[in-house]
């Protein structure tokens, strides 16, 4: 069975867990329009599962066969899927290619190396040498034919009343982002049933035991806009890379009043998306949702492409 997921080292330890050989299949070089970013992975089993993509859907059947023949003979692999490929059936998009790493050799202590690392909200690295057909977990930056960087989970809290508080979980979920859910509606607690981290507001303030970084934003979407002002600060004063709040022009500017009120600095509430998400003229709840969803993922690949 296969399935789409961006980060696929969980299922490689869960794999390695049970006695099941796995190879880590990783996109690491592209020539002309790709579907997929370099680093692109899929994580097969021995037993023929697998979750990732690298081709958007063309090659991956290809890829998960050859995956398990590289198992089967625990040799590395470097393909070529596209032009000057050998595999002459496997069409990509605009005549490009696309090379494939299929490494079997990584351990069950190098993928909790990896899980380690970005639970503690740091950066992890494998490198790889492409003419040997070799790559290892590293423990900093290394000179490397291609070096793999994996970051932290983004977190995204979601603060809020109301129907685009459940629509925009869903939406985050679905991009694998990591959710935090404060309210101080009951109700809306309810609608997020798939959310485990989960804040019933008593009133207004800051976060207790919510550490910001540059992985993690808040999304304010409160009417009602007296809970706003001190988590919002907590966010700016954290690092947060995205703090996006609900509301019109002119709510925003009452926001921001309250804000230098509080010690904030003009440059740093100039930070602020608001009205919050992409101009899309969006009308109701889901739309709304979008509309946020669409900064935050923007927001999430500036952040990794700069580390």
């Amino acid at each position: 069975m296969s399935k789409f997921k961006e980060f696929v080292i969980h299922e490689c330890v869960e794999w390695l867990s049970h006695d099941e050989d796995v190879a880590l299949v990783t996109l690491v070089a592209t020539l002309g329009s790709s579907p997929r970013r370099i680093g692109s992975q899929i994580a097969v089993s021995g037993l023929g599962d697998s979750v990732g993509s690298i081709s958007g859907g063309c090659a991956e059947s290809a890829i998960v066969e050859l995956a398990l023949e590289a198992i089967g003979k625990q040799e590395n692999k470097l393909i070529r899927f596209g032009e000057d490929s050998p595999y002459l059936d496997i069409k990509l998009p605009c005549g490009s290619s696309i090379d494939v790493f299929i490494e079997v050799g990584l351990k069950r202590e190098d993928f909790i190396h990896i899980l380690n690392e970005i639970g503690q909200r740091k950066l992890a690295y494998m490198a790889f040498d492409l003419q040997s057909k070799t790559s290892q977990v590293v423990r900093s930056v290394v000179e490397a034919d291609y070096l793999h960087t994996y970051h932290p989970a983004t977190q995204i809290i979601i603060a809020g009343n109301g129907p685009i508080v459940p629509a925009l979980v869903a939406l985050c979920q679905l991009l694998e982002f990591e959710v935090m859910v404060c309210s101080s509606e009951p109700e809306t607690l309810d609608q997020v049933e798939t959310v485990s981290v989960k804040r019933n507001l008593l009133k207004p303030g800051p976060l207790d035991g919510v550490e910001y970084d540059k992985y993690t934003g808040l999304c304010s979407v409160f009417h009602d806009h007296e809970w706003e002002p001190e988590l919002i600060q907590q966010a700016l004063d954290g690092g947060a890379f995205y703090v996006g709040a609900l509301g019109s022009q002119s709510a925003h500017e009452l926001r921001k009043l309250e804000l230098v009120e509080l010690g904030l600095s003009a440059v740093v509430i100039e930070s602020i998306r608001a009205p919050i998400g992409i101009d899309l003229e969006v009308n109701g709840p889901h739309e709304i949702a979008i509309a946020i969803a669409a900064e935050l993922v923007d927001g999430r690949n500036r952040i990794n492409n700069d580390d």
